[in-house]
Order: structure tokens, then sequence, then C-alpha cells
């Protein structure tokens, strides 16, 4: 995320980037990415740093920014949800004194909505089969 949040301060703040910094950022793209990977990287770097095609840089950075910002909302929400999961696993393991792996499994991969059912409804669990009406 730290990594995600540094390229997004770059790429909203491109613009505002002297020439002699955006040289230093096209060379530092160069020489930290495999050309091999990515057919005419060099051409594609200097794509992006030419000036005759600034509108379509300001495009794509003001997309980049969106991206990014839905990736780390999206990370922070998964985040959640798996912290909801190990505590209510935690917590039937506790109740019932054993829990499946087919259970904590299970949990896992349920929706938030449901993870907070099962947390809400956890006195009213009798029996570890009692998880497989939330399931």
């Amino acid at each position: 995320m730290e990594f995600l949040e540094s390229l997004k301060n770059i790429v909203i703040n491109f613009n505002n980037l002297t020439s002699e910094e955006k040289l230093l950022l096209k060379g530092w793209i160069k020489n930290t990415t495999n050309s091999n990977e990515i057919y005419n990287m060099n051409e594609l770097v200097d794509n992006i740093f030419n000036e005759n095609k600034k509108e379509e840089v300001e495009i794509m950075v003001s997309n980049a920014s969106n991206i990014f910002g839905k990736l780390k909302s999206d990370g922070i929400k998964e985040g959640k949800k798996e912290g909801k999961a190990e505590l209510l696993i935690t917590l039937l393991k506790k109740r019932f004194n054993v829990l499946s792996d087919y259970y904590t499994d299970k949990i896992r991969s349920l929706p938030e909505g449901v993870i907070d059912k099962i947390a809400t409804d956890i006195f009213d669990l009798e029996t570890v089969e009692d998880i497989k009406k939330y399931l």
C-alpha cells in the first residue's frame, strides 16, 4: 500500500514536476523496468513524457489516480473482512473448543454481511453444525 500511495502521489503531481525532475523520473522508469517484459518499453516511456501528448498523459494520470484510489479502498475493505473472519473463527473455536478446517475455510470465503450475522447470532448457536445454515 505504501508503494501504491507513493506512485499515486507521483501520478497526481506529474504535471507539477520540473523538466529536470521529469527527465530523472523517465530515466528511473527506463532503468527499473525490463524492456523485454513489455514490448517497446523505451518507446512507451518516451510517449508518456512527450510534450505533444500532454492531453493523453493528463487523461492517463487522472485514470491512474482513480484506479489507485479504488485499489486502496478495496484493500482496506478486504482487510476488514479478513479481520472479522479471523475474529469470528477465534470466537467459534473458544465457544465449541474446536472448529474444523472445513468451517474455517468456509467462513473465510463468506461475504462480510454473513460473517457479521454469524457473530451476532453466536450465542444462539448450540452446536458447531448450526453454522451450516449460514453457509
